[in-house]
C-alpha cells in the first residue's frame, strides 16, 4: 500500500545568475578626430545564448550540458538601463539568470552580453551613432556553473562598434565567480 515518509531533502538550486555593473561611461571620447558624449540615459544591455534547460544532477559532466542551437538557447533583448544618477558614474546594473551551459570551442554558442550606448557629436547635437560592444559572461572559460554568481564591472572608455556583428569586445574591469549561496 501507501507509505509516507518524512526527513530533510537537501535542494541546492541549478540556475546560474548573471549581473552587468557599469561602473563608468568616460564623459567624452575623441574618435578620429570628434569628439562624442554618450547618451547614459538610453544604456541598453541585451544577453546572448543563456540556456533555458536545466540538469537537477550535480555532477552532469560539462561536455552534456552543451546546448541544442535550435532549442536551448535564449536571448534576453534590449533591457533599459536607465538609472544614470548625475555625474560620470553609472551605479545601475541587472540580474540575469540561465542555466549552466558548456560551449567549448563552439563560438556561436557562447555566453555574452550585448552593450549598446548611443553618442551625441559635441560639436553637432544632430549627429548621434549607436554602438555596440561585446562583453564575455567567462572570459577565463569556456562554461557557466551551477548555483554560480557572474559579477562583471565595466567601465567604458572607447567608442564601440556601429554593427552589433562586429562588436567591440571588452574585457571586465573587474570581474569575480561567487557561489551563489543559500
Amino acid at each position: 500500500g501507501d507509505k509516507d515518509l518524512s526527513g530533510v531533502i537537501p535542494v541546492k538550486r541549478a540556475a546560474v545568475k548573471i549581473q552587468l555593473l557599469l561602473s563608468q561611461i568616460s564623459d567624452h571620447i575623441e574618435d578620429e578626430g570628434t569628439s562624442w558624449t554618450a547618451d547614459k540615459e538610453n544604456v541598453r544591455i541585451t544577453l546572448r545564448n543563456g540556456c533555458n534547460r536545466g540538469y537537477l544532477n550535480e555532477e552532469t559532466p560539462a561536455s552534456y550540458l552543451k546546448p541544442n542551437k535550435a532549442t536551448d538557447l535564449f536571448n534576453l533583448e534590449d533591457i533599459s538601463l536607465n538609472a544614470y544618477e548625475g555625474g560620470s558614474n553609472l551605479t545601475t546594473s541587472y540580474p540575469m539568470y540561465t542555466y549552466p551551459t558548456y560551449w567549448g570551442n563552439d563560438d556561436a554558442s557562447r555566453t555574452y552580453i550585448v552593450l549598446t550606448i548611443d553618442w551625441k557629436d559635441d560639436n553637432n547635437s544632430n549627429v548621434t551613432k549607436t554602438t555596440y560592444y561585446e562583453i564575455p559572461v567567462n572570459p577565463a572559460g569556456n562554461y557557466l556553473v551551477r548555483n554560480n554568481y557572474y559579477k562583471i564591472t565595466q567601465t567604458v572608455n572607447i567608442i564601440g562598434s556601429e554593427s552589433e556583428e562586429d562588436a567591440v569586445k571588452i574585457y571586465p574591469s573587474n570581474y569575480v565567480i561567487l557561489d551563489w549561496g543559500n
